[in-house]
């Protein structure tokens, strides 16, 4: 797998292709990076089933503050339904055929995990390019997961244009034998974003109580 250039919906070109192969600490850490600076699409692929679906729960705990909500979808349930699951969740499909490209700077960001990804056509695989949320009518960012044979299966020819749009591919490494230092790393890492987020939330509300008690000028009246 090699780099692969593209641009960002500011016209720029996004940050390089990179396969990260880690173990779980540093597969939670890689993939709530590259979402937090906006990154439109990333994969996580995993043997184990049980920890990549450890590893998706806190980053949809986790993702930060720009995220207003998260949707969730597993193929395996969905099946071949993809669309109209998305459009239940409030989730849009650009019907002109238009690549969704993520822009960062928007506040409120749809973030859409979709697991069992490998079981994903190329049709209903293409949707994921144009998701939008419904709503405030921003793209959505999508995270797709899957078991091993997810990556290899994305480097196919009729899967290109998904994995044109794919910034970051993170290949977990077995846990097996578990060391009790990895452990200690995932939980490190869950607290230090735990405690970010709680000092971002302490912020707003600073700002957000003085707003309310400034004076208000004669125009307001």
């Amino acid at each position: 797998m090699g780099p692969i250039a593209g641009s960002d919906a500011a016209g720029g070109n996004r940050p390089r292709f990179s396969h990260v192969k880690a173990g779980p600490a540093r597969a939670l850490q890689t993939l709530l990076h590259a979402l937090r600076r906006g990154d439109s699409l990333v994969a996580l692929s995993a043997s184990s089933r049980c920890e990549r679906q450890a590893i998706l729960s806190q980053i949809e705990r986790l993702a930060g503050r720009h995220v207003s909500r998260a949707v969730h979808l597993r193929v395996s349930q969905v099946g071949d339904a993809l669309a109209v699951h998305l459009r239940n969740s409030g989730l849009m499909v650009d019907s002109g055929g238009e690549v969704s490209l993520f822009a960062p700077w928007k506040p409120e960001r749809t973030l859409l995990i979709v697991d069992d990804a490998e079981l994903l056509d190329s049709r209903n695989c293409a949707l994921l390019c144009r998701v939008s949320d419904r709503q405030s009518g921003n793209p959505a960012q999508v995270l797709i997961a899957g078991g091993t044979a997810l990556l290899p299966r994305l480097c196919n020819p009729e899967f290109a244009e998904i994995w044109r749009q794919t910034c970051v591919a993170v290949s977990l490494e077995s846990a097996e034998p578990r060391y009790d230092r990895d452990v200690s790393a995932l939980r490190e890492e869950i607290e230090r974003t735990e405690s970010r987020l709680e000092a971002q939330r302490r912020i707003l509300a600073i700002f957000a109580s003085d707003a309310d008690a400034a004076p208000r000028s004669g125009w307001d009246s």
